[in-house]
């Protein structure tokens, strides 16, 4: 089962020292994403509003972090092992077993490029 839910600071005890240094107003934002299978890849766009997720489940997955909404998602035909999100925030590209790379549309996650 998938769920988001925001992290709280105890959840920051599992973490080395030098990441408890983060700020608190940071730390009240950030979102943790439960998938059913492993997570291999995840990527934050620059402004920190989006948080694409791939893995083991073939899927890759884009959350708006400040609700935890999950925005869309599409299937691809092996594990994912890598996402990005380019720099003007457009496009996701993805790639992983499946020896292809594949680019979606942030708003609408369909494909425009396989």
């Amino acid at each position: 089962e998938e769920r988001v839910r925001p992290l709280r600071n105890s959840d920051m005890d599992v973490m080395p020292q030098a990441e408890l240094q983060t700020p608190e107003a940071v730390v009240t934002t950030l979102r943790e994403v439960t998938r059913a299978d492993r997570v291999y890849a995840v990527a934050l766009d620059a402004a920190g509003e989006l948080l694409v997720v791939g893995g083991r489940d073939k899927r890759v997955a884009v959350y708006n972090v400040t609700s935890g909404d999950l925005l869309w998602e599409v299937q691809d035909a092996d594990f994912i092992y890598t996402v990005t999100i380019a720099a003007d925030g457009s496009y996701v590209a993805l790639g992983g077993m499946a020896k292809s790379v594949t680019v979606c549309s942030v708003k609408t996650g369909q494909r425009s490029l396989s």
